[in-house]
């Protein structure tokens, strides 16, 4: 008869964490084969390298229970003890699972391991009751995954597990010296564990950038490590690289005096905005990169953007929460924490939408989701605009997607008679929905209009069909010729395709749109979406200085560039090549060396300390 074999409380310890080191590769593995299409290159080493990051989460996820099994008490070997230990290491180690297997389904859209800003943002979310099942139903094998690892987690907990017939015995100095170095020894290895070995400071996300590039990170790192590391960060560094004077030779987020030297467009009162959720440059004919595998989804806003001054956009983030600061304030979110909930979003920033409102514009924004959604109509108050409308102003609940708001076509012609009763001039921003997961469009298009390879192609078609009806509403309206459209992306989003390539992440649509420009033109020039505000306010030929982290896109002089943050890096493209910065002043490049390198570089660091101490002591004085 087989007798189950006996452990000591240490030798059960150090086994779950070697069976927890198992699990730990198969989720890195899993991960992978989800998002493979993301990591083209990735190594058998960024498996390997990422042992160390999990040694580090499950020393840290497994403190407490490793302390409650080394208390060298005979009590330890209660049945209620026992019990109670195993409890707290199921909770501790299924809700490290539960937030793992939520990014293998989630990084798709955020192209990032989870951290911290994860809870906030979860948190300006008012439909996520609604959301669940729609998320169960599309990511069902991620979720019977997730079922499958936590009965693994009770089959280690029920076969190796420490016997309760074992006691301490204080005979003699060796008995006790054994107790007590062997717990010695426990603790030593959790703290070398939870640094991630001998070095002088504790590993973070940004170590994994020594074993491969930004891109690959989120291979060699896990959920777990990436939410424990980024929790209770306290915010921006003070950033000395340069004299106060010297950094704004490079660049000043204080803009005045704006120059157009680039382009003619005819006079226009109006402004209407219009953010497309989730679309990419590359679901496009015209604006699309070669080999344009994913494209031809947008046709209309294809014959739109040959009538347009278009520009090579670039998203200053992946996310929506980061990208309207980004558009309408000229704003990045520079780290873990989105710039709407960080320390730093009440700020006395004279945003260039304030300037556009004390210009006598009626300033208003209009999303079919529900009010308050990522913070939206906070940072819209903030802005300087006044009137917000989302769900709860909608005037016919039929229109529901079911999921998270009003179905882009019938909102967008909502918008349109909506802007037909303001009276000139006007500021209006709307912000679209429907290409958005779960893509739900409306059941009359879903066997007319095409489908791809995956459901978010038959979303963008359905949002350019919403988009062409609303132009050809808004065309029968007086103040149609006398209006400038400006059309962007809040961000790309590739889920679900197998032609994703990092270079195109970031890809986003920008055209500046006038009904009655005769000189249409597209400009291979960098932009980015910190760069539409400063660029409007150089055609209104505004005096007055404003706060800008982008550049006015109109005046040739100005140096383009495209910056985000992607934890744990600040990456820079240039208009010669790619630069990553971490905190420490360590800079990596693509290609290694490229024109002008050394300059960006430079303008990267002052660009930082700009941003970083302007937002740390609240300093934007625009008379300096």
């Amino acid at each position: 008869m087989t007798t189950k074999r006996e452990f000591s409380p240490v030798a059960t310890l150090l086994l779950r964490l070697g069976c927890m080191m198992v699990v730990y590769t198969l989720l890195r593995v899993i991960f992978f084969a989800f998002n493979s299409s993301f990591f083209p290159e990735v190594t058998f080493g960024c498996f390997v390298y990422g042992l160390r990051f999990d040694l580090s989460a499950l020393a840290y996820l497994n403190a407490v229970y490793a302390f409650l099994l080394i208390i060298p008490a005979n009590f330890v070997f209660s049945k209620w003890y026992r019990r109670a230990a195993n409890i707290v290491f199921l909770i501790a180690n299924i809700g490290a699972l539960a937030f793992a297997f939520i990014d293998v389904a989630y990084f798709p859209f955020s192209l990032r391991r989870a951290t911290c800003a994860l809870f906030s943002v979860a948190g300006e979310a008012n439909n996520m009751a609604e959301l669940l099942p729609q998320f169960l139903h599309d990511f069902w094998a991620v979720a019977l995954l997730f079922l499958l690892f936590t009965i693994l987690l009770f089959v280690i907990v029920k076969y190796v597990d420490y016997s309760l017939k074992n006691k301490f015995l204080y005979n003699n100095i060796l008995s006790i010296s054994k107790i007590v170095l062997s717990r010695i020894l426990v603790l030593a290895l959790f703290f070398v564990g939870c640094r991630g070995g001998f070095q002088l400071r504790p590993i973070n996300n940004v170590e994994a950038g020594r074993y491969t590039s930004v891109e690959n990170i989120p291979v060699i790192i896990n959920t777990p490590f990436s939410l424990i590391t980024t929790l209770g960060k306290s915010g921006l560094e003070c950033k000395d690289y340069f004299s106060d004077e010297e950094a704004e030779q490079y660049f000043t987020p204080v803009k005045c005096h704006l120059e157009n030297n680039l382009v003619q467009i005819p006079d226009f009162k109006n402004i209407v905005f219009i953010i497309l959720e989730g679309i990419s440059s590359e679901y496009s004919d015209y604006l699309a990169t070669e080999p344009k595998s994913i494209a031809g989804y947008t046709p209309f806003l294809d014959s739109l953007a040959r009538r347009s001054m278009t520009f090579r956009c670039y998203a200053n983030g992946q996310q929506s929460i980061v990208a309207l600061p980004a558009i309408l304030g000229s704003v990045p979110s520079l780290s873990e924490q989105p710039f709407i909930h960080s320390f730093y979003s009440t700020n006395r920033i004279m945003y260039p939408s304030k300037r556009i409102a004390e210009n006598g514009f009626d300033c208003s924004f209009y999303h079919g989701g529900a009010n308050g959604t990522m913070g939206f109509d906070k940072f819209c108050a903030l802005a300087g605009i006044s009137n917000y409308f989302g769900l709860n102003e909608y005037p016919n609940s039929d229109d529901y997607d079911g999921r998270w708001g009003i179905f882009d076509e019938p909102y967008l012609q909502y918008f349109a008679d909506e802007l037909d009763k303001k009276k000139s001039p006007f500021f209006a921003c709307v912000y679209t929905l429907s290409s958005h997961h779960p893509y739900t469009i409306p059941e009359k298009y879903k066997d007319i209009l095409p489908k791809g390879e995956f459901p978010m192609q038959q979303a963008v078609a359905y949002t350019d069909l919403a988009l062409r009806r609303f132009f050809e509403k808004v065309s029968q309206y007086e103040w149609f010729g006398k209006t400038l459209f400006v059309i962007t992306s809040d961000h790309t989003n590739y889920a679900g395709s197998k032609h994703s390539h990092s270079s195109q992440l970031y890809n986003i649509p920008l055209l500046f749109f006038h009904p009655l420009n005769n000189n249409p033109q597209h400009f291979e020039t960098l932009a980015q979406q910190c760069d539409i505000m400063p660029s409007l306010l150089c055609l209104l030929n505004t005096d007055k200085p404003f706060i800008a982290y982008g550049n006015n896109l109109f005046d040739t002089t100005q140096t383009r560039f495209a910056i985000h943050y992607r934890e744990p890096l600040y990456e820079m493209t240039t208009p010669y090549g790619n630069i990553a910065s971490d905190n420490r002043e360590h800079f990596s490049s693509s290609p290694d060396d490229f024109p002008q390198k050394s300059y960006y570089q430079n303008f990267m660091k002052a660009y930082i300390q700009e941003y970083n101490n302007r937002m740390i002591k609240n300093n934007f004085n625009i008379n300096q």
